[in-house]
């Protein structure tokens, strides 16, 4: 069975059986340096716990530091999987998904089908091309004839209009 370590000194590591205790665990790489750790220092909501990309010094700007209420930064993540957020949460930036098929702006423009439906910050829709609503009861064309009613109102490129039915 695991034991919990009670009191310990956080300026020893210590092995007693099967539990390391110890109040910073640093990394250094190729070079010599510090470039991330583990640390039981502080005390804070915000108070860093593990890091990459930084050292001790520097472990609050990291690009990768976990903190002591849960939050993860991560400057430059790949995540594949599912990803949950709560109503509370807040996205800074944008989000391209599936190769730039979709597109979300942090300033609430966008694109959809790789930029062939596109909208900017005042709501203004772009079409790249033809539009058809109620099964084409109703079409837009991209080389401006169009429908109405089922055909009964038409109109060409150049604008000419055809009233059918009348």
């Amino acid at each position: 069975d695991w034991d919990d370590a009670g009191i310990y000194d956080n300026t020893l590591t210590t092995i007693e059986g099967g539990l390391i205790t110890s109040g910073t665990i640093q990394l250094s790489g190729d070079n010599s340096s510090i470039l991330a750790g583990i640390t039981g220092k502080g005390t804070n909501s915000n108070s860093v716990r593990m890091w990459a990309g930084a050292s001790f010094a520097q472990r609050s700007t990291a690009p990768f530091r976990v903190l002591q209420d849960g939050s993860v930064v991560m400057n430059n993540a790949t995540v594949n999987g599912r990803i949950e957020a709560d109503k509370n949460s807040v996205f800074k930036g944008s989000v391209t998904i599936a190769n730039g098929l979709i597109q979300l702006n942090s300033d609430g423009s966008g694109s959809l089908s790789g930029g062939n439906i596109e909208w900017n910050t005042d709501g203004e829709v772009t079409y790249k091309g033809d539009v058809y609503i109620d099964g084409g009861n109703t079409q837009l064309n991209k080389d401006g004839s169009g429908k109405l009613a089922g055909g009964n109102i038409e109109w060409n490129a150049d604008g000419k209009l055809n009233l059918n039915g009348i």
